[in-house]
């Protein structure tokens, strides 16, 4: 079935608003959709471990993303860290707990009662994943964590593309903060607290993370006053402290390639550059906090070499 959008689209929330509003009104009735990008690849046992978590009473999951091309640069293959480490670490550990796993973009699924109490899909940010996993924390709703359930999605080769597509994403979370914390913290009094409360912490991370800045600032302003001793030594604790943590993040990098199966000679750029992708999340937050982003920018897509998995 094609469906088409009867109204201007400026990004995916708008999409899935309106393919929605016609799927929940079909003749057909459908139990639960499932949403991918155009560009993923699927697992074959995708549709029949989803199918196991909803007939078990789940009605919102989350699938685990991978990268479908860690090898073709340095960026692709720190994305795959990343989302290696992010599932684990977030989502399966947040499952653990009783928490929600982070809906991120693609390879999710959703049951029709749940978007028949929400009114249809109703996100107007640029983040509509995100903003989606509040509405579900406020309503109380626990998104599962199917391990089970893989896609695998292309990731940018390009540094430029990846820091606008990461500028996206944290001024979108900041969209959702100012529009859903307020709402949220009134949740947290109530018997569903535990979700909200879990999710303003992770709506707070942008924040935080930006404002860290700050003490290193004040401290690195307090050796200037105090004389060239004391900022030599400041600079020196400030150095150590960063390369230990350069190396610590470099050495997760590396447990991370082992950990999705990789090899780590075939990644070594990506490994040595990790830290150094990290650490580019602290511009596109501060910017985001001044200069908000409203606007889509396309991530180009050269095609993936299907994993064996999958077939």
């Amino acid at each position: 079935m094609i469906l088409i959008c009867s109204y201007p689209v400026k990004c995916k929330g708008d999409a899935l608003r309106q393919a929605f509003a016609q799927l929940l009104n079909s003749p057909k009735h459908y139990d639960a959709f499932c949403v991918f990008d155009a560009d993923n690849i699927v697992d074959s046992q995708f549709l029949t471990q989803m199918n196991r978590a909803f007939c078990s009473g789940v009605r919102v999951a989350k699938a685990r993303d991978e990268a479908l091309n860690p090898r073709t640069s340095w960026v692709s293959g720190c994305y795959a860290i990343y989302f290696a480490l992010f599932n684990l670490f977030f989502n399966r550990a947040r499952d653990s707990c009783g928490l929600s796993p982070g809906v991120r973009g693609t390879g999710f699924a959703v049951h029709r009662s749940v978007l028949l109490e929400n009114g249809g899909w109703h996100t107007v940010t640029i983040t509509e994943d995100i903003e989606f996993s509040s509405q579900c924390a406020l309503m109380g709703e626990r998104v599962c964590w199917v391990d089970g359930a893989i896609t695998w999605d292309e990731q940018p080769n390009s540094f430029r593309t990846s820091m606008n597509q990461r500028r996206r994403w944290c001024s979108g979370s900041m969209q959702v903060a100012a529009l859903h914390l307020p709402d949220l913290r009134k949740r947290v009094s109530d018997g569903n607290g535990r979700l909200s409360f879990d999710f303003i912490c992770y709506l707070l991370v942008p924040y935080i993370q930006a404002f860290s800045v700050v003490p290193v600032l004040l401290v690195l302003l307090h050796g200037i006053f105090m004389g060239k001793v004391v900022l030599i030594h400041i600079l020196w604790l400030l150095g150590g402290g960063f390369l230990f943590t350069s190396l610590l993040t470099a050495a997760a990098g590396w447990f991370m390639v082992l950990f999705i199966g990789e090899e780590p000679s075939l990644m070594w750029r990506s490994i040595v550059a990790f830290p150094f992708f990290m650490i580019t999340w602290l511009p596109l937050q501060i910017i985001s906090v001044f200069q908000k982003t409203t606007v889509w920018k396309e991530v180009r897509h050269n095609g993936g070499v299907i994993p064996e998995k999958a077939a």
